[in-house]
């Protein structure tokens, strides 16, 4: 099923700033009947897998306010409107002072898709090494460090590890590079 079920209305953003957008939009739901239905907009976002030459992978650490949690991440953000690979190597270098030797895309994927439109590019950055002109610090992102690869996936096992995009990105790698565990 290719054809969208659903037809708008009238659309109506409601809030806006720099960063999102929000509508609300008057449709006509697959079964008929009239609703409305609010999406966030954001660009598109980018996580970078970025593993250095001794096989292990950059997480980073940070507090996220919405959900209270002090969090392990892939370094990633949004593209800002540009294009997702140069987005992706600014976000490293910005969040963990790294820059790659080798770029590979992995694939997209759908944050909450119910709710946003926001589509996420995952990279694998290899041979990762730190930049000759280090940024300032980020204040929000207070660790980074390099984990094996294994105890990456042992994390996600045991929920130490919880961003979806993280572990979507993560499993992809797995996937396109074929990783064993």
């Amino acid at each position: 099923m290719n054809k969208n079920p659903w037809k708008t209305i009238k659309p109506k953003t409601v809030f806006k700033n720099k960063w999102i957008s929000v509508s609300e939009d008057r449709v006509i739901k697959p079964n008929g009947e009239k609703g409305t239905y609010t999406v966030v907009h954001t660009h598109p976002s980018v996580f970078i897998v970025a593993v250095n030459p001794r096989d292990q992978i950059y997480l980073i650490r940070q507090w996220r306010y919405p959900t209270g949690v002090n969090s392990w991440e892939l370094p990633g953000g949004s593209t800002d409107g540009k294009n997702p690979l140069a987005a992706a190597k600014k976000e490293l270098w910005e969040e963990t002072n790294l820059k790659a030797k080798k770029w590979k895309k992995l694939g997209t994927f759908q944050n909450l898709n119910g709710l946003s439109s926001e589509i996420s590019h995952a990279f694998l950055a290899a041979d990762t090494y730190p930049a000759q002109h280090p940024k300032e610090s980020d204040d929000h992102i207070h660790t980074v460090r390099p984990i094996e690869k294994n105890k990456i996936f042992d994390m996600i096992k045991a929920g130490g590890i919880t961003d979806s995009q993280t572990i979507s990105s993560l499993f992809l790698a797995k996937l396109k590079m074929g990783w064993k565990k």
